[in-house]
């Protein structure tokens, strides 16, 4: 009847209400997935970029712009995320073998600082305790080539910065040749 078209209705403010509030949901949702769809494009590059630099062995320098300040970056926008997580093993796996060829050639100083940024990503990864002990038994030797690459380095080195404490899976090197 021409009642309920009436601007006056209660029913008719009732339902302008209700139009209200599902236009005002609908609004947060596209927000909340333009904000999900930005931290994923971020993380997508961040792990492409860490993924370029560790390619090319650049791990840890140039400060900024290494393979570890990439992840870092990608995991502060999705520290829970799958592809964060398997980057971390990727780049922990770049980081250990890394310090494997450091000390195959004598260099304590380079090897210290790649596995302490592995230890950053993993405390308790496979592989670290070993490569440990054979810095140790390097350093006991007294090695001169490891001081005198520690002193060779004419760049700052990028800082290792502590992970936040969560739980990772447990992490497989790979075989070196």
């Amino acid at each position: 009847s021409l009642g309920l078209l009436s601007p006056s209705n209660p029913r008719l403010s009732f339902l302008k209400a209700q139009i209200d509030k599902e236009q005002a949901r609908a609004n947060q949702d596209a927000s909340a997935r333009s904000v999900w769809e930005a931290k994923q494009a971020q993380i997508r590059y961040s792990l492409e970029q860490m993924q370029l630099r560790l390619d090319t062995n650049l791990l840890l320098e140039p400060r900024g712009d290494s393979a570890l300040s990439h992840f870092r970056n990608a995991e502060a926008a999705g520290p829970g995320d799958p592809a964060v997580r398997n980057a971390r093993d990727g780049l922990l796996a770049g980081l250990l073998n890394a310090a494997d060829g450091r000390l195959e050639e004598k260099d304590a100083a380079g090897a210290r600082r790649l596995l302490d940024a592995a230890a950053s990503l993993n405390s308790g990864a496979p592989g670290l305790d070993p490569l440990r002990r054979r810095l140790a038994a390097l350093n006991t030797a007294g090695s001169p080539a490891g001081t005198a690459a520690a002193t060779a380095g004419s760049s700052t080195p990028e800082p290792v910065l502590p992970m936040p404490a969560q739980t990772a899976a447990p992490f497989t090197p790979p075989a070196t040749a």
